[in-house]
């Protein structure tokens, strides 16, 4: 486009302006034209409500209040179900370390087991 828009053109642009979506060239042409024009403005301004109307009724409604509730009923149960999880693979981890070191037995001779010890404590039964 050429350096200067008219007030079609600009009042296409100005959503774009006001949200800093425009290239340096188009904005610069844009804020020029912002300061010569009263419509522009004036339509500027408008934009400029509307979004903070939408903004504001967005974060009071109710319904945004209940979702931003229930979300954060969410989270914590996650959170409280992960740390859970944690704990309980914290603890069997250690255990399984624990019983590794009490189950292994070194020895340089070789282990003999009776067979009336295991008659006497029930492991074999015949």
């Amino acid at each position: 486009m050429n350096d200067f828009f008219s007030c079609n053109e600009v009042k296409e642009l100005l959503s774009p302006y006001y949200d800093g979506e425009l290239d340096e060239k188009d904005a610069k042409i844009v804020k020029t034209h912002l300061g010569q024009c009263l419509t522009c403005r004036r339509e500027l301004e408008n934009i400029k409500r509307l979004s903070f109307l939408i903004k504001s009724s967005y974060s009071t409604s109710p319904l945004f209040a209940r979702r931003r509730q229930t979300n954060l009923k969410k989270t914590v149960s996650s959170s409280i179900a992960a740390l859970i999880f944690l704990v309980f693979l914290g603890w069997f981890s250690i255990s399984m370390i624990n019983m590794d070191k009490t189950s292994t037995i070194e020895t340089d001779k070789p282990m003999y087991v009776r067979a009336e010890d295991y008659f006497l404590a029930g492991i074999y039964d015949e």
